[in-house]
């Protein structure tokens, strides 16, 4: 992380996420939705569903781009 107020911001974020979704987040540091989700035992639908909501999380947060409609 280059800013290093940045990886504050990004522990922030992960401090008020669901438990399920910060273990997504930081198994997805090493691992494809694919690995994260046989690691954790769950598929990969769930997997790219807590990634929606981490998307939306940080983006509320201001980080990363603002989403204009979900994709359904």
């Amino acid at each position: 992380i280059e800013r290093p107020d940045l990886r504050i911001d990004v522990g922030y974020v992960l401090d008020r996420v669901a438990p399920f979704d910060r273990t997504v987040a930081l198994c997805l540091i090493g691992n494809s939705a694919t690995e994260t989700g046989r690691t954790l035992g769950v598929s990969r639908a769930t997997v790219y569903r807590s990634i929606e909501r981490l998307r939306d999380a940080f983006a509320a947060a201001g980080l990363g781009p603002r989403r204009q409609e979900k994709r359904r």
